[in-house]
């Protein structure tokens, strides 16, 4: 009966790494350079939080992207990949749909659930931040308050944005230009992914693209 029990729990186990992919990665097998995700959205890889909300907010795949739409004002929409990572290298191209200036749309690192993470936010007016979230409460790293650059594309324009989370370093890159570097020691790990908010103005529409996580 012993042996049943331990053939059997073999079993299971097997089964999890090959189908279900619960195998978690040590830090250390993992290779710098190594793609550890490539997504441009063509279509739906049951990777990615979506859903929609009875006022018609959305996150979901549309025109071979991840649209983030927030009908509701003063809400943060977070979809992540389940995955759970340390050190982490993210890129991706993200598009204002109807010109909204007051949003907010960017990536996230280090994902605990809704009330703890790093976010890396860039705005349609031009402000930009790394933000830790911790148990529900905003601080901006970067010098207490959103930051403006006119390296961000505003309106309708479309911005490439790229977050590093390398041990205590957290990076934030707009159109290839570094932003802001800060140090945290709050979350070592966790889950990574695309985040957008609305203000006190609702009807934010950010679509997402090329999405591309790296192991630095």
């Amino acid at each position: 009966m012993r042996m049943r029990n331990l053939f059997f729990i073999s079993l299971i186990f097997t089964l999890c790494i090959l189908l279900t992919g619960c195998y978690s990665r040590f830090p250390s097998d993992y290779q710098s350079g190594e793609l550890l995700m490539v997504d441009d959205f063509s279509s739906p890889n049951f990777e990615w939080d979506v859903w929609k909300r009875a006022d018609g907010s959305t996150v979901g795949y549309y025109q071979e992207g991840l649209v983030f739409i927030i009908n509701s004002p003063n809400t943060d929409y977070v979809s992540t990949l389940n995955s759970t990572y340390s050190d982490v290298h993210e890129e991706v191209i993200a598009d204002n749909l109807n010109g909204l200036m007051n949003n907010g749309f960017g990536m996230i690192c280090r994902y605990q659930d809704d009330s703890n993470y790093y976010a890396f936010l860039v705005s349609s007016d031009g402000y930009y931040g790394i933000l830790r979230i911790l148990y529900g409460g905003y601080a901006v790293l970067n010098g207490g308050e959103l930051q403006y650059s006119e390296i961000i594309s505003q309106g309708k324009g479309t911005n490439h944005i790229r977050a590093d989370c390398i041990g205590n370093q957290l990076t934030l890159y707009v159109n290839n230009v570094l932003l802001a570097q800060v140090h945290d020691d709050v979350f070592s790990e966790g889950r990574i992914g695309l985040l957008a908010s609305s203000f006190e103005e609702p009807g934010v529409a950010i679509l997402f693209d090329n999405f591309t996580a790296v192991y630095p």
